[in-house]
């Protein structure tokens, strides 16, 4: 009995070591699946972690070439107006003096004038000339600014003598019109400013400011210095302006005929606008119809700029 007892009790061992051994090896089985899986699944995370950069990385450059291509578009756009605005100067604006000076010559060496009339046509073909090479060299200055920039070569200028240069030539234009120019400006005021964009700026004022004043009429020069600025006026008792032609003055395409109907490229101003800023300085207008404007230069002074 005893016997029997025993191999009975050695058959439950022998059951459950089976069933634990069993047991053991599905855990095992388990954890080998769960491992695959985690493994599977971390190369699953990593591959569409590096699917996401590279399809990243793809937009980043997609955008970047993009944004490239929208700058270039724009460089194009810019240059073709650029080349549309010259042929329509030169088209129109230089082919007009230039028609006016050939046709001053035929008369002048016609041999039909008497010596005032020779004198007299001489003065306008010396005005014209004068004209279309200011033209010439603002839309020259233009051109370059818009391709290639401007250098810059800031430095201590005295303004009284500038002036006076500038007004210096214009004297035909000036006596034709009967123009009287005053010049308050101080000897000793001086503004820091690049020499070539000064004169552009003073040629420019006083050719607009000899356009828009009537015969007999006035054009004055005068300084002002406060908080490290010399304000710098040039002021006329012309046909003056309305505020509307004030808000668009500065517009490329802004133009008005003279007060005796002298035309224009409406270049002048915008390119005067452009070499103050460049410059450090601003540009102001004051006006009102029918009593004159005043152009107000605003340029660092000597130590301030």
């Amino acid at each position: 009995f005893e016997a029997e007892q025993k191999e009975k009790e050695n058959a439950v061992l022998r059951a459950e070591n089976l069933k634990a051994q069993k047991e053991s090896n599905y855990k095992t089985l388990i954890i080998w699946v769960s491992v695959v899986l985690v493994a599977g699944l971390i190369v699953m995370v990593v591959l569409q972690f590096r699917y996401n950069k590279s399809k990243s990385d793809l937009n980043e450059r997609l955008l970047k070439t993009n944004i490239k291509i929208a700058q270039k578009n724009e460089e194009l756009k810019k240059l073709n107006e650029v080349k549309n605005r010259m042929l329509s100067i030169v088209g129109h604006d230089v082919k007009g003096p230039l028609s006016s000076i050939s046709s001053l010559l035929k008369l002048i060496n016609s041999g039909e004038l008497t010596d005032e009339q020779e004198k007299e046509f001489l003065q306008d073909l010396e005005s014209e000339t004068s004209k279309t090479s200011m033209l010439l060299e603002n839309l020259l200055h233009w051109t370059k600014s818009q391709f290639d920039g401007l250098e810059v070569n800031l430095d201590e200028r005295e303004l009284k003598g500038a002036v006076d240069h500038i007004v210096s030539l214009y004297e035909n234009p000036i006596r034709k019109k009967k123009i009287v120019i005053e010049n308050t400006i101080d000897p000793k005021d001086k503004a820091v400013v690049d020499k070539q964009l000064l004169d552009l700026i003073l040629r420019n004022l006083l050719s607009n400011a000899i356009k828009y004043v009537y015969e007999g009429g006035k054009i004055r020069f005068g300084c002002e210095k406060e908080d490290g600025k010399v304000r710098l006026k040039v002021t006329d008792n012309g046909m003056g302006m309305s505020q509307e032609k004030i808000d668009t003055l500065f517009a490329k395409s802004s133009s008005t005929l003279g007060a005796n109907n002298e035309k224009g490229t409406g270049l002048g101003l915008v390119l005067t606008k452009d070499a103050v800023e460049q410059c450090g300085g601003s540009l102001k207008v004051e006006s009102e119809r029918g009593k004159g404007s005043t152009f107000i230069l605003e340029l660092p002074l000597p130590g301030n700029n």
